[in-house]
């Protein structure tokens, strides 16, 4: 494939998923934790001097600096789109290395149009975790050999422990980022930077806390209902977290969506006739899970792939066989770090509280690709056109029917209303 025919291909995907985007953000329900974002984030932009920046933390910035940029609702939903966007850079720039550009097209496809990555397009904290799972995943492909020169060492040793402290800041399951770092520096394929660590410590450590002091005040906005009934090593004692964390991993890199997009899908819309739409029902229904479970089996085989490729290699401290050696390792560590973190955390994990991993859920399918780079480019742009195909329609019904979404929900109406609050 020619760089030309790969820049049309993820000029194409990057547009459908701007468009998708657009309508799963105008869409989107605004829920309690919605709110209780957009109201902190507008209050301090209206409430406080424009060179005040006291008392904030991401959760307010991501809200309140595009705002000071330009003045309108839309300004954060753009920041939103930008960020889950640039997101792809960062995990291209981390594959360009190690996987053809036919797969580096396909990680546009899957990435970008995945009914999981789409879904979660609404203001939540989790929402903004990707950005910071894909630097993290490019981090680790910058220090897999301790780099030639202090200066290089020290800027990416800095943005790794910086990337652990965004996923943080948002969620605790960016301790999974924590457990996967240490895993790599026992496997002797990460090197870091002392002095660039002590620093990226301090400014994560910063991070964490002033996320710390805002679930203090906005409880809803970081833990679930469930938190204070349940105890560290909840999973384990249940065993089905953990499981439900194994399953989440191999769904992310399928299309075999979330629940409420598959099944809350109701097609009323269609026709007034009961019989018609249940029809519609039936034939969406059915063909969501053959797609859905076909993936899935693909999901399944990639990482068997990848977990043969590691086989005796997980636990020497030699260097990786192969650069598609080295992506498994990193896979097979995250799958393991996920699993451990739902086996000792104290609810039952959600899907939106595990997207921290979604990158990293990729990779053992991306290679299977890869190994099958060498047919026919016709073959691949075939498959590349039904698959983009089958995921933009997933992705319109979700965008205008489900769970969280729906056609008559509009979000620049009710943040408006959010905002006109604070001068009433």
């Amino acid at each position: 494939m020619s760089r030309l025919q790969l820049t049309l291909i993820a000029g194409t995907v990057i547009f459908l998923y701007l468009v998708l985007a657009a309508i799963y953000g105008n869409n989107q329900y605004i829920n309690a934790e919605a709110a209780e974002i957009l109201k902190n984030g507008f209050a301090v932009h209206y409430l406080q001097d424009a060179d005040d920046f006291s008392g904030n933390n991401l959760l307010t910035l991501v809200i309140s600096a595009p705002l000071r940029i330009y003045e309108s609702v839309l300004s954060p939903l753009f920041l939103l789109i930008m960020l889950r966007l640039g997101s792809l850079g960062f995990l291209v720039w981390a594959l360009k290395g190690f996987v053809s550009r036919v797969t580096l097209a396909w990680a546009a496809i899957i990435y970008l149009l995945s009914p999981w990555f789409l879904y979660n397009t609404h203001f939540s904290y989790t929402s903004y975790m990707e950005i910071g799972a894909a630097l993290y995943l490019l981090t680790l492909v910058k220090l897999r050999n301790r780099p030639q020169g202090f200066f290089s060492c020290f800027i990416w040793s800095f943005l790794h422990i910086l990337a652990i402290g965004w996923c943080l800041h948002f969620h605790y399951s960016g301790v999974i980022l924590c457990l996967l770092s240490i895993a790599l520096m026992f496997r002797k394929v990460l090197f870091v930077s002392i002095p660039g660590t002590i620093i990226g410590t301090a400014s994560a450590g910063f991070l964490v806390y002033l996320g710390i002091q805002a679930a203090q005040t906005n409880t809803s906005m970081y833990l679930t209902h469930d938190f204070h009934e349940g105890y560290p090593g909840y999973g384990i004692t249940h065993v089905y977290p953990v499981l439900k964390s194994a399953l989440y991993w191999l769904r992310f890199s399928s299309m075999l969506g979330q629940n409420h997009l598959v099944l809350e899908t109701g097609f009323n819309w269609v026709s007034a006739s009961e019989i018609l739409a249940q029809m519609f029902r039936i034939i969406w229904l059915v063909g969501v899970s053959i797609a859905g479970l076909l993936t899935l089996l693909w999901s399944v085989l990639g990482n068997w792939a990848a977990i043969i490729d590691v086989r005796g290699q997980l636990l020497t401290k030699q260097k990786p066989d192969s650069d598609s050696g080295y992506i498994s390792i990193v896979a097979v560590f995250a799958l393991l770090a996920t699993m451990i973190f739902a086996g000792f955390a104290p609810i039952l994990l959600t899907s939106d509280e595990l997207n921290v991993i979604f990158p990293f859920s990729l990779l053992p399918v991306l290679l299977i690709i890869d190994r099958l780079s060498e047919i026919r480019l016709a073959r691949h742009f075939l498959f590349m056109t039904v698959i983009g195909g089958i995921l933009g329609i997933i992705g319109i019904f979700g965008a205008v029917e489900s769970c969280k979404f729906a056609a008559e929900f509009n979000y620049y109406e009710n943040a408006s209303i959010l905002v006109d609050s604070f001068f009433n």
